[in-house]
């Protein structure tokens, strides 16, 4: 039996489950003693794991992942835990890291269902629609949050300011004479959807028409971007710049290209999004927007740090930066 499921027989929340077993305050002597009589009655044992978690003076903070099980965590992801992991050591934080590639694995494997009254806090990457981490966490008392913008409108989310950096790196690609873009998006989620709008905005301010604006979703790697672009060039129909949402999916368009004659950026310009550091080192060197990791894991643990705003939905939009190379003439 799981945390979860003790609390719903008890009806109260895994949390207070939680804070009845490790003596904690703020629990009432009459939910006290009915949550002990339903441990007794369905002779309840307590996930060992997740008490030696709970017994540390630290907090824990699980990041949860939902990724595609073929495909690797992406570099601007790792970056940022990392920042995490640094920023969480230093407040007395333990950072827990969970991946799952479907719903089946998050009912099977995850903390969110075995010790989810362990848990401080929970953030969540890659959500989607309907996401079962979301309905769990919902119905527990542990504070969370999603990185990107939600899917789930009650929800609080990190994310980039992802309408302004797109608008700023259209309108610079617009300013260098590339007034045909294509644009290389993941799936068509509340994120994407933003980054659309942006370079849609950006074609408005500067009074160019908006048909040669091309939208593309479903580029979610690197070979995605690596067959588009190539049937891109074989249909006679290159642009004069791709603007792609990810700096590793731009390794894709870069060997299209080059294994075409095409040169970035005398024939064709490139710009990424992330900033990873390896971007720098792409040759020509990568014109992209860059994330503010170090702002966005302040943000996270702000966040938790402060017990009223977990009570409260927050969007809380950071902002990036336009990193100029040579990919972009």
């Amino acid at each position: 039996m799981t945390i979860k499921e003790l609390a719903k027989i008890a009806g109260v929340s895994a949390k207070t489950v939680s804070r009845v077993i490790n003596n904690e305050e703020h629990v009432t002597p009459e939910t006290k003693e009915k949550v002990l009589k339903t441990i007794k009655e369905t002779n309840y044992k307590p996930n060992i794991y997740a008490q030696s978690l709970r017994k540390k003076v630290q907090k824990n903070i699980l990041v949860s992942i939902l990724k595609n099980k073929n495909l690797p965590v992406p570099q601007w992801i790792e970056i940022l835990i990392n920042e995490l992991v640094e920023r969480g050591n230093k407040m007395g934080y333990t950072l827990l890291m969970e991946t799952y590639s479907n719903a089946e694995d998050i009912e099977k494997i995850s903390m969110l269902n075995s010790s989810i009254g362990f848990l401080d806090g929970v953030v969540v990457f890659y959500e989607k629609k309907d996401d079962p981490r979301v309905a769990l966490l919902k119905a527990s008392d542990v504070p969370y949050i999603i990185f990107d913008k939600a899917y789930d409108e009650s929800s609080s989310y990190v994310t980039n300011d992802d309408y302004a950096a797109m608008m700023e790196g259209t309108e610079y690609l617009l300013a260098r004479g590339c007034d045909i873009v294509e644009l290389l998006l993941g799936n068509k989620s509340p994120t994407n959807l933003e980054r659309e709008k942006g370079a849609i905005k950006a074609y408005e301010n500067k009074n160019t028409e908006l048909k040669k604006l091309k939208v593309k979703y479903g580029i979610a790697h690197i070979r995605d971007a690596y067959e588009y672009t190539k049937k891109r060039i074989k249909s006679k129909n290159v642009p004069k710049a791709f603007f792609v949402s990810g700096d590793e999916k731009v390794l894709g368009v870069y060997k299209a290209l080059q294994e075409e004659g095409i040169n970035v950026p005398e024939d064709v310009s490139v710009m990424g999004f992330d900033n990873i550091p390896t971007s720098e080192f792409y040759h020509p060197s990568l014109t992209t927007i860059e994330q503010n990791y170090f702002k966005m894991s302040e943000a996270i643990f702000d966040y938790f740090s402060n017990i009223q705003n977990t009570l409260k939905k927050e969007e809380i939009r950071v902002k990036t930066r336009l990193v100029i190379r040579s990919s972009v003439k």
